[in-house]
């Protein structure tokens, strides 16, 4: 670990987890990392999916990776469990604001794939540098739509409300699992996660997060995304019975 704050936690009893640039490399998911996944879960430890995509791409991944723990998609938009799935969001302020990006900043940004099965949260890929494209949308959105927010997941630039985040869904997640907020540990590498950073009883930012989710997080990992995920939940299992991370 590069660094690590003390964080008292109780028995940690579930992982919620970000997928893109957290378990990812280079877009793909390995081997070590399934087996890193499947160690948890063995070891007793729930595994929440907590990320920007839409539903049918993280119920997917948990059906067949084998995870026990909710799904909260979206960026917090929408939460799954065992058959249950939780709408949170105005979805017709949510489309108003994608019309406007589509209509505006089309030689900036294009719709993402996964549009088309999005309740609440609309993603987009950038056509010019990422940040630059962050910046143009926020500009547009925000100006426009006080109530609405606009972020970079690093990979996309998603759209939706501001009451609307990771942290909410985690919220949502722990009542459905009926677990408190302070058993769950959460990891992650961007400004999407820092919600869910703070609802969590303990953090872990991977080496590649941005300074600010790195600056919340319990500890920090010495190796990036999927090397990093890999050292942190071999780090949670190590620690689970101390009520220390």
């Amino acid at each position: 670990m590069l660094f690590s704050q003390t964080a008292h936690v109780p028995l940690i009893k579930a992982v919620a987890l970000d997928v893109d640039k957290t378990i990812t490399e280079a877009g793909t998911i390995s081997p070590p990392v399934l087996k890193a996944l499947r160690k948890l879960e063995k070891g007793g430890i729930a595994v929440i999916l907590s990320s920007g995509n839409a539903l049918p791409v993280l119920t997917g991944l948990k059906k067949y990776v084998g995870l026990s723990g909710a799904v909260i998609a979206e960026n917090g938009g929408i939460v799954y469990y065992k058959g249950r799935i939780v709408k949170i969001g105005n979805r017709e302020k949510a489309l108003a604001a994608k019309r406007l990006v589509v209509e505006k900043l089309a030689d900036y940004v294009e719709e993402s794939w996964q549009n088309p099965y999005r309740y609440s949260d609309f993603a987009f890929k950038a056509k010019v540098d990422i940040e630059t494209a962050a910046r143009k949308v926020r500009e547009l959105v925000c100006s426009r739509m006080k109530e609405m927010r606009v972020y970079s997941s690093g990979v996309a630039i998603h759209v939706g409300e501001k009451s609307v985040n990771k942290g909410v869904g985690l919220k949502k997640a722990c009542g459905l699992m009926g677990l408190s907020f302070s058993e769950v540990v959460a990891v992650g590498d961007s400004e999407v996660d820092e919600s869910m950073f703070e609802v969590a009883g303990a953090s872990i930012a991977v080496a590649n997060a941005v300074p600010r989710l790195k600056a919340l997080a319990d500890v920090v990992t010495s190796c990036r995304e999927a090397e990093g995920f890999i050292e942190a939940a071999n780090y949670i299992l190590r620690r689970r019975y101390t009520h220390r991370l």
